[in-house]
């Protein structure tokens, strides 16, 4: 089930592109998404950190990188000892969510082009296995906005839609790094 979830991502990349620069767009997205499949499946593996360093330095600009560390210093939950950093937030910021079922129906569509940043709009449902037919059928959507750097197509910020509105992750991320006494006020 999970091999036939990631060959739907990247079959979507083709249908959905009809450019190579859209294309290119759907790559880190892509390889994101298959990320968050195999973190909410029954049986997730070790490595789903969709901020490790290899994913750091291979899927996000510059920009973002820099904010993600910024707001490592803050993180979410009590440090180990020895450690100086850890994870900023307390949810999964692919699916804007602590709790949740395996992904269903993941559609990735890249956007035009717009001043340099591709949206790639994905859309999912991530309550398949709630007892409630309304939120089983709820579809959540982010947006990911990807830009060229150094001749690579890089994520460079992650929104998603809540309350009718799009929040921003880079933001979030920017705000965290002010440190819990800038955000208390």
């Amino acid at each position: 089930m999970k091999r036939f979830g990631m060959v739907i991502i990247a079959g979507m990349a083709a249908c959905a592109a009809p450019n190579a620069a859209m294309a290119d767009a759907l790559q880190p997205v892509n390889e994101i998404m298959n990320l968050a499949l195999l973190s909410w499946s029954d049986n997730p593996p070790e490595d789903t950190d969709y901020f490790s360093d290899a994913r750091l330095a291979g899927n996000y600009s510059a920009a973002f990188v820099n904010a993600y560390r910024a707001a490592q210093k803050f993180p979410a939950y009590e440090l180990e000892a020895g450690e100086t950093a850890g994870y900023p937030f307390d949810y999964d910021v692919v699916t804007n969510s602590q709790d949740g079922c395996p992904l269903k129906d993941i559609k990735a569509e890249a956007l035009p082009e717009n001043a340099g940043v591709t949206a790639v709009k994905v859309t999912f449902r991530l309550w398949e296995c709630a007892e409630d037919e309304a939120q089983r059928k709820e579809i959540s959507e982010l947006r990911f906005e990807v830009i060229n750097e150094n001749g690579k197509p890089v994520i460079n910020d992650i929104k998603h839609t809540a309350d009718g509105e799009m929040q921003s992750l880079m933001s979030d991320m920017l705000e965290i790094a002010k440190g819990p006494d800038a955000i208390a006020q």
